[in-house]
């Protein structure tokens, strides 16, 4: 076992066989008690709920009035939450690098089943503020510039010409399915799925990329779908997953901001990004504060004023107001926020000279970037790299 910490600017020291197996071990362990609950499903509201909340939408858009919905959701499984908690209490941890960054998701998912089970009461959003802040003055500031066209990406524009052919979810399949066989990418599949509520997604855990079933896509879609979540979730999953660690492929804790930075941040190189994706962006950033302050029915029309359609508004609000079950409380689930913020620290990355290559390495956060890549230097040097 290391008896010393490298400098931040040191070599990983070599770890002893015994140290592999363990940590395998250890990642492995994490994993499977990660996979007793799906805490994103226990955290959204039933589909019913939510056609119960777009109906009321419906109804507030034809008489100028809208509603706080009353979100219900899927029964907390108790025992299978005591028993994750008893499982996480009782792994050992040595003193490695990489036992640091284990340690922190045994933290996290420790921090994610105390905020399940606050579910729907005055507590959830205390505590999912503390997990994940509130979007900076700085980071409103941006969002607000957005919306008003004075924040300029130099990189962001629309297509000259309009191609508007359409694409059915099976033709989308097929055109994933083809670049991932020119990625070299083998061990994944494209699967149409029914019930979803975005048109495509991506499960590192079943390493599938999902597309909704009665979805269509322009051409433009596809190639920024191929960018965003082809070329940058299922890539640093995949080479995430090459290293023989799980953890690395299903992403640390915190690797999230840097995660949907980076796919903007591919998208704008690539020339994808178009000014509706960054505003959406600004949007989830300003409706996490708004959120914070003010009930959903409130927030909505708050966001309907910086020009938001109905739609829009309400899907942000939606998703901001996860967790509650009174939504016309004050509180949010701020995670969205971190889809600006981590556009600006990638971008903050690449300016300072960071090697977009080393984001890409597993699905880390960029302040994991140092010790990942000691570890990998004498770990599994052999990965993909962005194209």
């Amino acid at each position: 076992m290391r008896t010393a910490r490298p400098t931040p600017d040191g070599p990983m020291l070599e770890l002893s066989t015994t140290d592999r197996e363990r940590l395998i071990d250890l990642d492995l362990q994490l994993v499977e008690i990660a996979s007793w609950l799906n805490l994103s499903r226990l955290l959204n509201p039933t589909l019913p709920s939510r056609q119960r909340a777009l109906a009321e939408l419906r109804q507030g858009s034809r008489t100028g009035r809208y509603t706080d919905p009353r979100l219900e959701y899927l029964p907390i499984p108790r025992d299978v939450v005591d028993r994750s908690y008893r499982a996480l209490a009782a792994l050992q941890f040595g003193d490695t690098e990489l036992d640091d960054l284990l340690g922190l998701q045994r933290d996290a998912l420790r921090d994610q089943l105390d905020l399940l089970l606050a579910r729907g009461t005055d507590r959830f959003a205390a505590l999912a503020t503390t997990m994940y802040g509130l979007p900076s003055p700085e980071l409103l500031g941006k969002a607000h510039a957005i919306l008003r066209g004075e924040y300029l990406v130099q990189d962001i524009v629309d297509p000259p010409d309009v191609d508007d052919r359409r694409l059915q979810a099976p033709q989308m399949q097929r055109a994933m399915e083809g670049v991932l066989q020119q990625m070299g990418i083998h061990d994944w599949r494209v699967v149409l799925v029914d019930e979803m509520s975005a048109r495509m997604s991506v499960s590192a855990r079943h390493r599938e990329v999902r597309v909704k079933t009665d979805s269509e896509f322009t051409v433009d879609d596809r190639n920024r779908l191929i960018v965003h979540e082809l070329g940058t979730h299922v890539l640093r999953a995949h080479n995430g997953f090459k290293s023989g660690l799980l953890n690395l492929g299903l992403g640390l804790a915190g690797y999230i901001a840097t995660e949907e930075g980076l796919a903007s941040w591919m998208e704008e190189r690539n020339g994808l990004l178009r000014r509706a994706h960054i505003e959406i962006y600004a949007m989830r950033a300003i409706g996490a504060q708004l959120a914070h302050e003010l009930g959903f029915a409130d927030m909505m029309v708050a966001l309907m004023d910086l020009g938001a359609t109905p739609g829009v508004a309400w899907d942000v609000a939606l998703r901001l107001k996860r967790g509650l079950v009174d939504t016309s409380r004050p509180g949010t689930f701020p995670k969205d926020y971190v889809y600006l913020h981590g556009r600006e620290i990638v971008t903050a990355w690449a300016a300072a000279g960071g090697a977009i290559d080393d984001l890409f390495v597993a699905k880390i956060a960029i302040d994991q970037v140092e010790p990942i890549k000691r570890l990998l230097a004498t770990w599994s040097p052999h990965l993909h790299r962005a194209s």
